[in-house]
């Protein structure tokens, strides 16, 4: 297990930081991004269920490795018509990989969120 987290299915291409921090990792496709949060969780965005496949085609990052990024900055944009005629879902998966940080998680279970909602709470040990 790699962690505890929340799924999100896109209405709009743009995936954006889901809180303050420095970007860490940038898969060569461009279907996950890691980052630190100022707090010191860190966060894996995966970008649609098994698009590593698509060889990167419908993703375009607008970042890089080293980014300092806010809460709500682009990260990367999908082509959810294009992950979906592959045969693909465009779900994006937000793991909290270090969970010896956390003391509690608590999602926010509304239907539709936007950019600057607040999905999860999480609470640090």
């Amino acid at each position: 297990m790699m962690g505890d987290g929340f799924a999100i299915e896109p209405t709009q291409g743009t995936i954006t930081a889901p809180a303050d921090g420095e970007i860490k990792t940038l898969a060569d496709t461009k279907h996950a991004v890691m980052m630190t949060t100022s707090d010191g969780l860190e966060l894996l965005l995966h970008l649609g269920l098994d698009t590593v496949e698509l060889d990167g085609k419908p993703f375009d990052a607008l970042i890089k490795i080293g980014d300092k990024v806010k809460a709500g900055t682009p990260l990367v944009t999908m082509d959810l018509e294009a992950i979906r005629a592959a045969g693909k879902k465009a779900t994006v998966i937000t793991v909290v990989t270090n969970m010896d940080k956390v003391a509690n998680i608590e999602v926010n279970s509304t239907e539709i969120v936007t950019a600057m909602d607040t999905v999860a709470k999480i609470t640090l040990s």
